[in-house]
């Protein structure tokens, strides 16, 4: 997983948390709202905005723009886009009664950073077999240039230890970035 597509289902993992937390919004919860703009009886627009936050047509609508932006590629804009929505939504919230939309944002994020954990022990686990499944790739694109990174993948099936051994996929997204390029080719 590159981390393109791990910051895509980072922001996915969010989008999809705000989504299921809007469906959420029920009468009690826009009483509340009401409660708290009543009492900003002067500021119309602070008012407005929190009305208009926790519309869940609204929300609804900035999750599909970020949705959208993701698949046109633009995570950096999207990640944006997401803090913006996070930000306004936890500044509504702090002035509520009962969140619904902080309500897990902590154990949300002690998930991800296990599962950053997990993954970084995983990759330390595996570095030493990718390590010797470079060097045989190296040696067998060194004798023969032309060798596709699947047929590199399958000799290096074929001329490693048993423990080390792993399915031809596996092997070829590892040696893939190493395979040398054509001389005059594009690098």
């Amino acid at each position: 997983m590159n981390l393109t597509e791990y910051f895509t289902d980072k922001i996915e993992r969010r989008l999809s948390f705000y989504e299921e937390r809007s469906r959420l919004i029920d009468a009690r919860y826009a009483a509340q709202i009401e409660r708290r703009v009543r009492r900003l009886k002067a500021d119309d627009v602070l008012a407005n905005f929190f009305r208009n936050t926790v519309n869940p047509r609204r929300i609804e609508a900035e999750i599909d723009d970020i949705r959208t932006l993701l698949q046109a590629g633009s995570v950096i804009d999207a990640d944006r886009s997401l803090e913006r929505l996070q930000t306004n939504l936890e500044f509504v919230e702090n002035h509520l009664r009962h969140p619904i939309f902080t309500l897990g944002l902590k154990q949300t994020a002690a998930l991800d950073r296990r599962r950053e954990g997990a993954n970084a022990k995983s990759r330390a686990a595996a570095a030493p077999k990718h390590r010797r499944w470079l060097v045989l790739a190296e040696t067998a694109w060194r004798s023969r240039r032309s060798l596709s990174v699947e047929a590199c993948a399958r000799y290096v099936i074929a001329n490693c230890k048993e423990k080390d051994r792993a399915a031809p996929k596996t092997i070829a997204d590892v040696i893939r970035n190493r395979k040398p390029k054509k001389a005059g080719g594009p690098s």
